[in-house]
């Protein structure tokens, strides 16, 4: 692989883009440097999340049919992943999904800012290693 190709994956992650990256990443899979490994796995962990995110936010907010479409879409397009995998989908009673629970929503917005700032710090290394 040659280094303008990770330099657009670079790019692309930076973007938040990691699924775009990855896809990069992968069709040079056989011919990746360490440095390129190192962020087809990042971009592949961070893709996930941002799904599980999604698929999780859906299922709370009673967006249930959505959950069902980005779970399908990240399996058609990445195939299996544990923590996606282990998400529980719901059946036909919906009546948790309108949990009114104040600190529910606290420890939701709390998980966003997690993520949030474990990106900016991942980019920060990135950066840094360049």
């Amino acid at each position: 692989m040659d280094e303008k190709t990770y330099q657009k994956a670079l790019k692309l992650f930076r973007e938040t883009a990691y699924g775009e990256a990855y896809n990069l990443l992968k069709q040079h899979e056989d011919d990746l440097s360490p440095k390129a490994r190192q962020l087809m796995n990042e971009s592949c962990n961070l893709n996930a999340d941002k799904y599980y995110y999604i698929i999780k936010e859906s299922i709370e907010t009673g967006d249930v049919d959505r959950a069902f479409r980005m779970k399908a879409q990240y399996e058609a397009r990445y195939g299996h992943n544990p923590k996606i995998d282990g998400i529980r989908m719901p059946e036909n009673d919906r009546s948790y999904l309108y949990d009114d629970d104040e600190s529910s929503v606290q420890e939701f917005f709390k998980s966003q800012a997690f993520i949030i700032g474990l990106v900016v710090f991942l980019i920060i290394v990135l950066l840094a290693a360049c």
